[in-house]
């Protein structure tokens, strides 16, 4: 996998050609932009390591990630509807349809219960756990203020 790495900031470090092409306005903005691609193959990468996983191994990464980065076992349907690019109505049709992998509640009733480990492997997972990560700390400084200003009254 070294190597792999290696070969990835290689190829982007020396791509004169595109540098070239694309003249930038600071070094600031050249290096940003190499970073940004850098980024984009390294994602490449790890997405095509993730496929190379059996279920087990999968199931051992996912449950490691729940744990690290807090996430749920089960998903709202927003934040699948986030992850998919789709609306809420259309993730609600994908579960009823067995698209999805989920269940509701009660019984053909009430909110969906969506599997959180089908999305792994998924390409916007990662921008959802940075999303969640984000959120949270926002949460955690708001009631932090809150409790600030109970405090001092």
């Amino acid at each position: 996998m070294a190597k792999e790495i290696s070969a990835v900031l290689d190829r982007v470090i020396n791509s004169s050609a595109e540098d070239r092409e694309n003249l930038y306005s600071s070094q600031p903005v050249h290096d940003y932009m190499k970073l940004c691609k850098i980024i984009r193959e390294l994602d490449t990468l790890k997405r095509q390591y993730f496929n190379r996983l059996s279920d087990v191994e999968k199931d051992e990464v996912f449950n490691k990630q729940l744990a690290d980065e807090n996430i749920p076992r089960f998903l709202p349907v927003r934040d699948v509807a986030m992850m998919l690019d789709i609306s809420p109505q259309m993730v609600r049709r994908y579960c009823a349809d067995g698209h999805i992998k989920a269940h509701q509640r009660f019984k053909n009733h009430g909110n969906w219960l969506i599997e959180a480990s089908q999305f792994a492997g998924h390409p916007n997972w990662n921008r959802y756990v940075t999303q969640r990560k984000v959120d949270n700390e926002k949460n955690i400084k708001m009631a932090e203020v809150m409790l600030d200003g109970l405090e001092e009254k």
